[in-house]
């Protein structure tokens, strides 16, 4: 059990301001859309990256919203999803409206709003709990403000909220990072594949490299003499080893193979650099003397919508046995322009795996830390700064 400071106040939602519905304007009365009031729906909640809604898909006019349930809610308010998606939140960063499916609560002066922002994030599954509903789940007004929580002074909220909003940026610019990274990769691996210079050949992916499927074999979570990692499609995504296999009557993959996954939705996923015993979702792909394992890899990937537009199969989708000769793959003559591609490329990859550990381990400290400051067993010094003295960003 949870104990908290005794000078935080052991309250309610309620006690955070007024807890605001919403509604929605008659949707065949075009005189109630398309006018100037932001008006937001659940969904919009779940796909907002940061803390504030800027902007929203639609727009009433005063008459749809005189019309309808839907009332104006101030800048900084707590947008709360109650209806199917339950106890997603955001901040309005405008004045805004919202249909039916929101809990909005407007903070009385005793709530920092980024205080009570990341609190919220921490009560989501306890509203799923109080939520009904057969069609789709809804909490009601009354367990919705009835939930409890404790509340530390308006100064330590602010504290806390800085803290946390800090982290957050910085998880931000991570994600930003890579996403900028990603796209810096797309366009070297389309300008480095795409070259086709007159030294450039075209071949059959069988004509690139000899081709194995994986076989199952006997398996074991405990590694034993004469038996190797067992490489599967959850190795080949990023997963950790979980399993061992025999080498008898077994698929040995080498760190030079390029993998490809053969069986499931993913199916043509590659990947290389592991060795190991391929299981029977996988095909090992072994580079013949001309071609660089890397530069193949990178080469197959660029292919994996239209090696996926190929699978065949009713149940489990796979790969096409005759994938090795209607694939054609266009490649450097000269073996060591295919190095030099495939080490941009993995340069750019390097750089893109560091940001994600960097990103993984921020949301790790960022999950304690916020339990530690929302809870009171770790309190932040009055010399910090406070949350919410900044316009919204």
């Amino acid at each position: 059990m949870t104990v908290y400071p005794k000078d935080w106040d052991k309250i309610t939602l309620g006690h955070y301001g007024e807890i605001v519905t919403g509604g929605t304007p008659n949707r065949n009365n075009p005189a109630y859309w398309g006018g100037d009031i932001l008006w937001v729906t659940p969904s919009e909640i779940t796909n907002i990256a940061g803390k504030y809604l800027h902007d929203t898909q639609d727009k009433i006019t005063v008459a749809g919203l005189n019309a309808s349930a839907a009332k104006m809610l101030p800048e900084n308010s707590l947008l709360v999803t109650s209806r199917a998606t339950v106890g997603e939140v955001a901040l309005s960063a405008n004045p805004i409206s919202t249909n039916q499916g929101f809990k909005s609560i407007v903070p009385n002066r005793e709530t920092n709003p980024h205080f009570a922002f990341h609190q919220i994030q921490t009560l989501q599954q306890s509203m799923v709990r109080f939520a009904s509903g057969t069609t789709f789940l809804e909490i009601l007004k009354g367990d919705f403000s009835r939930l409890p929580v404790h509340r530390p002074k308006l100064p330590e909220q602010g504290r806390i909220a800085y803290v946390l909003d800090t982290i957050d940026q910085s998880i931000a610019s991570a994600k930003a990072l890579v996403d900028k990274l990603a796209h810096v990769r797309a366009g070297v691996l389309h300008d480095l594949m795409n070259r086709h210079a007159d030294t450039w050949k075209r071949g059959a992916l069988g004509e690139l490299a000899f081709f194995q499927k994986g076989r199952k074999v006997a398996v074991t979570n405990q590694p034993r003499d004469g038996y190797l990692p067992y490489i599967g499609a959850e190795v080949i995504s990023g997963g950790p080893v979980s399993e061992f296999a025999s080498t008898i009557g077994a698929v040995i993959v080498s760190e030079s193979d390029v993998l490809m996954l053969w069986d499931g939705e993913r199916s043509g996923l590659v990947g290389t650099g592991m060795a190991g015993v391929a299981s029977s979702t996988v095909a090992k792909l072994t580079p013949k003397p001309n071609i660089n394992g890397r530069f193949l890899c990178h080469a197959l990937s660029l292919r994996f919508g239209w090696i996926q537009a190929r699978r065949t199969g009713t149940g489990v989708p796979h790969v096409s046995k005759d994938l090795a000769e209607i694939l054609r793959l266009d490649y450097p003559a000269d073996k060591s322009e295919q190095a030099r591609i495939a080490s941009a490329i993995d340069t750019i990859d390097d750089a893109i795996a560091s940001v994600l550990a960097e990103l993984n381990k921020l949301q790790y400290v960022k999950s304690g830390v916020r339990d530690d400051l929302l809870t009171g067993r770790i309190r932040v010094p009055e010399t910090m700064g406070t949350a919410g003295s900044s316009s919204p960003a």
